[in-house]
This record gives C-alpha cells, structure tokens and sequence, in this order.
C-alpha cells in the first residue's frame, strides 16, 4: 500500500485504488500497461536483454563492460538493450542513456554497474543436486523394470531364461500372485537398494542448505519439520533482519517509478497540486506486506507494553503485521462503535479517555498545560521522497 500527503500538510490523499495492497510485479504492470495519457511510457527489460555490443571498442574516456558503457570515473552512461528474435538469437535495438534507466537488482560493490542476481553463489550446487535427483530417479526406475533375480546353482554358463531352457524361469507378474517352484539350490529375490541412501539424503541437505543461505534463507523454510515452534520463530526474526536491506532497495526502486509518475500526472493535468509545491514535496511511503503475528495473545501484550515503555509505536507496528494504516484502523473502530452504539450495543474496547482524569500539576511557574503534548504525540511519519536510498 503507498499513501501519499503535501509535506506540511495534515490533509492525506489515498493512492488510486489498484495500488493498493498489490505486488510489485502487479503495480509494474500497471505503470507499463494502464496508466493513460501519459506524456512518456515505462519498459520493463529483463536482464538478458542487455547485452555486449558487436564490434564496438572503448575509448581512453569510456568502456563497453557487460552491455553498459562506463565513463572515465566508472560510472554509469550508457545501456545497449537487444531484441530477442527466436532460437537464443538477440538482434541490437538501441542504447538508452543511463538517464533514462531506472535499474532494479543487487547491488553490493562500489564499482558495480549491473545487478548481480543472489543465486549466482549457489547455482552450482543447486545444479548438482538436480542432477543427482535425476541419477536418482532413473535408478529407481531401473529397480521397477529388472524387479526379480533368479540365483540358480548351475554349472553352465549363464543365458537366456526363458519358457523351452530347463535351467531358466520366466515370471509373468501380470496375472497375479505367482508361486515360484524353483530347482533344489536356486533362489529368487527382489532387486532393491537403499536408493537414495541416508547418507546421500544427508549430504543433499547440507548441500541445499548452504545454496538457500544465498538468500539468506534458513533451512527450516525448505523442511518446516527441521526445528520446533521457537526455532522457526527466531530462524524468521534473522531472516526478517536480513530483508531490511532489500526491502530498501525495492521502496527505492519504486520510489523512482512514483516521482516519475507524479511528473506525468502533473505534466498531463491528471494531478493538480497547489502553487508552489513540488514533487520533493510529495511525500509518500511504499510499506511491505508484513508478518501476520505467530502468537497474537503473547505478541499482541508484549506491543501494548512496548507502546506503553515508549519503546515502539502504533505505526511501526502496523506496518510489521501487515494490519493496515493505524488511522484507518483509528476510524474502523470508530465507525463500529457508532454502529453498535445505534443498534443498543455496549463494546468494551477503544473507549475514550472520562473527563474526570486528574488535572496535570503545576510547574513552578504555576502553569497546568503541557508543552510536551505535541512532541509525545509525535510518531514516525513517512520520509519524504528525496531522501531515498541512492
């Protein structure tokens, strides 16, 4: 969900209604596809569409590295965006100055020009243990097809069973339960194996464990009956801690493509905002989905209690637990106890403060109000758009 307010200004305005409590990939489709008249269009390119260009050399200013040209400092300049055309071939577009791209990956070097997707410390061994559960099937399989094994005491050579050798069997499962006659010294058993052994079984979870630990992801996402109740709990809290990084850079990316919105809107006159205001003062805040509460009595008393130590707030809170803005939770409540009061029901919760409360004490110079009302009042408010991750 984004909400979006003039910066100094207590009036809010909700986003159009598509936004709201949608993914990424959907509010990404909705820039690229829906939004109309808009002055400029967004395109989104997936990264193997930005390829090396054919026969081009780099000068003592500039260098083609990846499909982007690097200035003389290493900075970003240039993109050569690639068409595809069937069979893997790709056939060169155009450049696009960097300008005019807004890019979206995994940045962890300074020099870094392109993202680099997590999985690239991990392919190799998600790779191998593909490939093993292939070798693993297919050896099942073969264990389904030669299931029976005739052990004969026969001084010949071995050859052919069939029905005309006497010294052979042939077993037809197909009709049923078979009982098997067998010559004094010859035996039969079934072709199995520990397949796959518990020892591969092992080695494969240490394997896929060190892959998932590319994106940061405990192992007891993979195998939930990896660990109790508190291990997952606190395998959740390292690995929301993890996220905190990503998520930024996600509200970054998207907090681009909202500015450039804003100028469309404006430009088109589909948003009319007062003189003098400008898109820096369009704030805005793009809030995760959060984390529904594991164990809502416990997590529920423990935020109370936070709120009331002056540890936490309502807000934050909120946006962790994926509960919604805390005003419209404010209005809910009012809304429901303006119902239930109409319909002659009495509810025990968000009632408001009697106006028998005890007057604040005097200070010494003998006055009663507070101050302070406004700074304890004060709670974490969304940051202006210009102060972005950059």
């Amino acid at each position: 969900m984004m909400l979006f307010k003039l910066e100094g200004s207590t009036e809010r305005y909700d986003c159009p209604e598509q936004w709201k409590d949608i993914p990424v990939r959907t509010f990404l489709h909705y820039v690229q596809h829906i939004a109309p008249n808009f002055p400029e269009q967004l395109q989104a390119l997936e990264a193997d569409r930005i390829r090396q260009p054919e026969n081009v050399e780099g000068t003592e200013d500039t260098a083609w590295i990846n499909g982007i040209r690097v200035n003389a400092a290493g900075g970003l300049a240039e993109v050569a965006i690639y068409d595809r055309i069937g069979n893997g071939r790709f056939i060169w577009n155009r450049n696009v100055p960097a300008s005019r791209i807004i890019q979206h990956g995994y940045f962890e070097r300074f020099d870094q020009v392109r993202g680099i997707s997590p999985l690239a410390a991990a392919i190799n061994s998600f790779r191998d243990v593909y490939e093993g559960i292939d070798y693993a099937l297919a050896k099942m399989k073969v264990e389904q097809l030669f299931a029976l094994v005739f052990y004969r005491d026969a001084q010949d050579s071995v050859g052919i069973a069939s029905g005309t050798d006497a010294n052979g069997y042939q077993v037809d499962f197909g009709k049923g339960p078979v009982q098997l006659d067998l010559d004094p010294g010859d035996k039969a058993d079934f072709l199995k194996s520990d397949n796959p052994g518990s020892n591969t079984r092992e080695f494969i979870s240490v394997v896929l464990a060190i892959a998932l630990k590319a994106l940061d992801l405990p192992f007891n996402f993979y195998d939930e009956s990896h660990t109790n109740f508190f291990g997952s709990r606190a395998a959740w809290l390292l690995y929301d801690r993890a996220c905190q990084s990503k998520r930024d850079d996600v509200a970054e990316f998207l907090r681009k493509i909202t500015v450039w919105l804003y100028q469309g809107w404006i430009v088109s006159g589909q948003l009319t905002v007062p003189a003098g205001v400008r898109v820096s003062d369009l704030a805005f805040e793009w809030v995760h989905r959060g984390m529904p509460w594991w164990d809502p009595a416990k997590e529920i008393s423990g935020n109370v209690a936070a709120i009331k130590a002056g540890l936490d707030n309502p807000y934050r809170i909120c946006k962790e637990a994926g509960r919604g803005e805390f005003e419209e939770n404010i209005d809910a409540i009012a809304r429901a106890q303006q119902y239930a009061a109409e319909r002659g029901v009495v509810l025990d919760y968000g009632q408001t403060q009697q106006s028998d409360a005890m007057p604040a004490a005097p200070d010494a110079s003998g006055d009663t109000s507070n101050d302070n009302d406004e700074d304890e009042a004060a709670v974490e408010a969304p940051q202006n758009n210009s102060r972005g991750r950059q």
